[in-house]
């Protein structure tokens, strides 16, 4: 495989673009809801069960598709994700319309493990077979996974550095196709938010803001006055990354990045902590 990497580079980047292109399908219910809903007769809160589920087995399977491949290699790993992508499309078209229930294990189990599976193993493969060009491979692969998905690239995203989640439900109200369900700020996650020790000023010289501003109390600060989120009570609302100063206090270490930044609750349940030492831990 090494030689063949040499004599066709692009080949096998394009390759590993194309099949993160279906790993964001998790990401891009949105699409597909109200086909489903008209189909099955569901509610908007039926509906968001179907994603739940998707969520749900996207983070269990990235836990079980990088056991595989550090067991079985990245190839087992591979097949089987995207053996079971393919049978949850066509096990969902063979859901009958009286028993919607039925939807949730034929389509959202198989093609959230499906999708988790593929993501490590094409991901492990590119920073292994171009260890000289890591930078390059990571690059081309990772802007086809676009953060979540290539086909979430036309989805709306919050941007925290503008302002916080109030949950006030206007997003809900105004959206065309249905793509924002219902959300309880008192047991939803939106979100996830962690702390990056190299850029908290907490850590450097003394900081306070975020716990002061957390409206729902989920940040608490240590015995040295480091800030601990409580996953528990976080949900994902982004107030603490909106007033984290990190980003014009320590503006001289580069880059955007806040002290405190809100994850995806799929990133964070590959993360599987609040508090990690840099960005390249956050790269799961």
């Amino acid at each position: 495989m090494g030689q063949f990497v040499k004599q066709h580079p692009f080949v096998i980047l394009a390759a590993g673009a194309a099949i993160q292109l279906l790993a964001g399908i998790p990401t891009a219910w949105g699409v597909f809801q109200e086909p489903v809903r008209a189909e099955y007769g569901l509610d908007e809160e039926s509906a968001s069960f179907v994603l739940s589920w998707l969520v749900a087995a996207f983070g269990a399977g990235g836990v079980a598709g990088g056991f595989l491949q550090d067991r079985l290699g990245p190839r087992f790993a591979a097949l089987l994700g995207s053996a079971g992508l393919c049978a949850g499309f066509v096990a969902a078209g063979f859901v009958p319309a009286e028993k919607p229930w039925l939807f949730y294990l034929a389509f959202s189990a198989p093609v959230g493990a499906g999708c988790a599976f593929l993501y490590p193993a094409v991901m492990g493969c590119a920073q292994k077979w171009y260890a000289d060009r890591k930078g390059l491979a990571t690059g081309v692969i990772g802007v086809a996974e676009v953060g979540d998905g290539f086909l979430r690239a036309r989805t709306p995203k919050l941007n925290f550095h503008r302002g916080s989640c109030d949950f006030c439900g206007d997003c809900q109200r105004v959206c065309p196709t249905g793509a924002i369900g219902a959300f309880d700020p008192e047991a939803d996650k939106m979100g996830m938010a962690v702390v990056q020790k190299d850029r908290c000023i907490a850590y450097f010289e003394g900081c306070v803001e975020c716990e002061k501003a957390c409206p729902y109390e989920a940040i608490a600060l240590d015995d040295v006055g480091h800030p601990v989120i409580d996953a528990a009570k976080c949900n994902g609302c982004g107030v603490c990354e909106n007033v984290c100063p990190a980003l014009v206090y320590r503006s001289f270490a580069g880059g955007s990045r806040r002290g405190v930044v809100v994850v995806a609750p799929e990133r964070y349940e590959r993360l599987g902590r609040t508090t990690v030492e840099g960005e390249s831990e956050m790269i799961v």
